[in-house]
């Protein structure tokens, strides 16, 4: 004797069922999706590192150029930024001159006071910063008018006092008394330590340096002239190299080119991302 199913067991099988292929399809979807953004992560990482070859090969490039090519040939040397392709991605590549920034060692009190005006400080807080980077820098405690020494430091409650030497970094600048991140980030794309000279190469400069001093009467006083377009001396070369999806990657490196026998040129410093200058964009010639 056959016995027929309860018709109401029967809908609650069938409900089941309808909630295991639900369940299953909800499984199987995210199991895709998960696997989906697992593989545009890895395509992103593979372009990122092949951005990031790209963007090295180009600082390579723009030290063979100074090295090899006459005045009149080479890239310019006043940052003015060239866009050409390398391996298949979009790359630009601008050099200048250190000569063109603040070196922020040996820049006197008038030329610090010039850049941090310009980022729209009042006249007091620019004194203020000029004044304890000499503090910071010199060797000495003694204390400037509106500067910072150890003292200050302490009683400020930061746990780190005045270098009493050179900076080794531009990063260095915002461990300066009084230093906010608005006028550290504003002034962190116009400095150098690499340039040796008190006074700003006006034809190597960038425009925002070029207008800070001519605001406050440095050009004519301060401002050296251009040292002419050699291929030796230190310069910083910045690169941005494009992939596709988005991916960018930007370099920075500060080179010493001499071109001796022994040593042709020499890497002084290099960053993993570059600082953010705006820079005027020059098409290459065919």
């Amino acid at each position: 004797m056959i016995r027929r199913a309860n018709p109401r067991q029967q809908g609650m099988a069938l409900v089941m069922v309808l909630w295991l292929i639900v369940l299953m399809s909800v499984i199987a979807a995210g199991h895709s999706r998960s696997t989906h953004i697992e593989s545009r992560l890895a395509a992103r990482h593979v372009e990122t590192s092949a951005a990031h070859q790209v963007a090295e090969a180009a600082v390579q490039l723009a030290i063979f150029d100074l090295l090899t090519r006459p005045a009149d040939e080479r890239m310019s040397t006043n940052g003015r930024s060239l866009q050409t392709t390398l391996l298949g991605r979009n790359v630009d590549i601008a050099v200048r001159r250190a000569s063109g920034y603040v070196d922020i060692n040996n820049a006197d009190e008038g030329m610090l006071y010039a850049l941090f005006l310009a980022t729209g400080v009042d006249d007091a807080t620019a004194t203020q910063l000029a004044h304890s980077v000499m503090d910071w820098r010199d060797g000495d405690d003694l204390l400037r008018m509106h500067g910072a020494e150890d003292d200050d430091y302490r009683m400020a409650g930061l746990p780190w006092t005045a270098r009493d030497g050179p900076f080794e970094r531009v990063d260095e600048l915002r461990y300066v008394y009084g230093m906010t991140g608005h006028v550290y980030r504003s002034v962190l794309p116009y400095v150098t330590v690499y340039s040796a000279h008190n006074g700003v190469d006006l034809a190597a400069a960038p425009a925002f340096l070029v207008n800070a001093l001519a605001q406050t009467g440095r050009v004519s006083s301060d401002s050296s002239s251009a040292a002419g377009d050699t291929g030796f001396g230190n310069f910083h070369i910045i690169v941005t190299a494009h992939g596709v999806e988005g991916v960018q990657v930007s370099l920075e490196a500060v080179v010493e080119v001499s071109g001796s026998k022994d040593e042709q040129y020499r890497i002084l410093e290099w960053r993993e991302h570059a600082r953010g200058e705006p820079a005027q964009i020059e098409e290459p010639s065919v």
